[in-house]
């Protein structure tokens, strides 16, 4: 019987100090092998003009479309309204490959990055946006095009 008590104690303790540390880190679900090797970038320091809401895009970002597609953003420059980035995606075995994109979005005062793709292989476009959420952690992103995902993305770098 003292044994049963120490060892259910053991696990409490456990799953007790667990649920202290969630809160502590936030861990990417994403598998770095999954996403393409991508060019290094400098982080431009953000104007000290710029909201708080804008800045906070700088920087590596990492989630899954619909908790299955990997998926990197990283915003490496921001110019007024304009921010430079690079996208990259995990491949879609039957779908297409894993890649990059290298361009410039726009970026709005309340905290909300858009671009639009042309469609490459079947012709339609593809819009992407993201919001950023008021504590300056995480993002939220919605693709439209021919279908609709969404992602949260957490701030990794």
């Amino acid at each position: 019987m003292c044994v049963l008590r120490i060892f259910l104690l053991a696990i409490l303790i456990a799953l007790a100090a667990g649920l202290a540390l969630s809160g502590c880190a936030t861990v990417s679900a994403v598998n770095p092998k999954e996403l393409p090797v991508l060019p290094k970038m400098l982080i431009v320091p953000p104007s000290p003009n710029l909201s708080p809401k804008m800045a906070a895009f700088l920087g590596t970002w990492e989630g899954m479309w619909d908790g299955v597609l990997a998926a990197r953003l990283i915003v490496y420059k921001i110019d007024g309204q304009l921010a430079d980035y690079i996208y990259a995606w995990a491949a879609n075995p039957g779908q297409f490959r894993m890649g990059y994109d290298i361009s410039v979005a726009k970026l709005y005062p309340e905290g909300k990055l858009e671009w639009t793709q042309p469609g490459k292989l079947r012709g339609y476009e593809t819009t992407f946006t993201f919001t950023m959420s008021d504590d300056l952690k995480t993002i939220k992103g919605v693709r439209r095009g021919t279908s609709w995902s969404s992602i949260t993305m957490h701030k990794v770098e």
